[in-house]
């Protein structure tokens, strides 16, 4: 399968794109700085250029089944994560792509959501503290949520870097407090070839630490 990912220089699209490659897909990936990319294969293709740009937007889009979207940004920058979406879904819809999958935080709450206390006090601290972020996340799935995509955002606790044995998954309340990148990688993946999760936002955590 021929994928985009948005963001491929980060630390959860760097193991996202490792693994996609060894699975056998092909990548696009977009960077700013191709002096970051320090994966070298023949099924990887680096497109440089602004994500916010038409032109490296279809660049990176050309002939791609589905997107992914992996963008992040410092907590206290001003958010532009509603932006990009919009604008990767534009594009997505003039190019005929129909597959979108995303991550986002896991402060983000949705009706239906079942929460225990220390997650609740965990969102409330978050719109405390970063309240224009979680503003224009909410935003972000806002849009994909009247988009006719056939979107996936998942929901994702603190990143760090464990040695685990699967994910957890839920559709109400966050499953555990932290995830790896590649435990994020390992979910996309997976949703890539399922979609279990169409139309939903999937929280996610690292299984078994080992």
């Amino acid at each position: 399968m021929k994928i985009a990912i948005i963001g491929g220089t980060g630390t959860a699209g760097k193991a996202l794109t490792r693994m996609a490659l060894d699975q056998g897909h092909h990548v696009h990936m977009l960077v700013r700085d191709p002096k970051k990319v320090s994966i070298t294969d023949s099924s990887l293709k680096v497109v440089t250029g602004d994500a916010f740009s038409e032109d490296t937007l279809f660049d990176l889009m050309s002939e791609c089944e589905v997107i992914i979207n992996v963008f992040g940004q410092p907590n206290r920058a001003k958010p532009l994560y509603s932006t990009l979406t919009k604008k990767i879904l534009r594009k997505m819809t003039h190019m005929g792509i129909k597959r979108y999958i995303g991550v986002t935080g896991g402060s983000l709450t949705i009706l239906g959501d079942r929460k225990s206390l220390v997650n609740r006090i965990g969102a409330f601290g978050f719109s405390i503290f970063y309240g224009p972020m979680i503003k224009d996340k909410q935003l972000e799935y806002e849009i994909l949520k009247e988009s006719d995509r056939d979107w996936t955002l998942i929901r994702l606790p603190f990143v760090r870097d464990h040695s685990v044995t699967g994910y957890e998954v839920s559709l109400t309340d966050m499953p555990g407090l932290s995830v790896s990148p590649e435990v994020i990688a390992a979910f996309i993946l997976d949703e890539l070839e399922s979609k279990r999760f169409s139309q939903q936002l999937p929280f996610i955590s690292n299984g078994s630490v080992t």
